[in-house]
């Protein structure tokens, strides 16, 4: 617990105060769509995704034990969320929907949250 408390909090409250001040600049006008930043289900749906896989590969980083989990594995089911969110964006909503389909299929049986990972 000390470890979550010591290691893992810093890294989550850096990580959050950044998307605040990318969030405020956004807000700002900066950027092409000038303030709106969550427009379509697909950026709340993708955000959501990752938000899981980046607390999942947290707390498994935090763990002594990580035999079989390298950070490679996380990957396709970030892009996934990247293509989901911009074919989402670009009004390609069958696409974007298998992409996200898939990289939530991959979360789930090959990441295994709850579960120890693949060794």
């Amino acid at each position: 617990m000390r470890y979550l408390r010591n290691a893992v909090l810093p890294r989550l409250v850096t990580v959050f105060n950044t998307a605040q001040a990318e969030l405020r600049m956004l807000q700002s006008g900066y950027g092409e769509r000038r303030g709106e930043i969550m427009v379509t289900i697909f950026d709340w749906l993708a955000v959501g995704l990752f938000c899981a896989i980046a607390l999942l590969f947290l707390q498994r980083s935090a763990s002594a034990e990580r035999k079989g989990d390298g950070i490679a594995l996380y990957l396709p089911p970030v892009l996934l969320c990247a293509l989901a969110n911009w074919l989402g964006n670009n009004a390609h909503d069958l696409l974007a929907t298998a992409a996200l389909f898939a990289g939530l299929a991959y979360f789930i049986l090959v990441l295994r949250p709850g579960r120890p990972p693949r060794a």
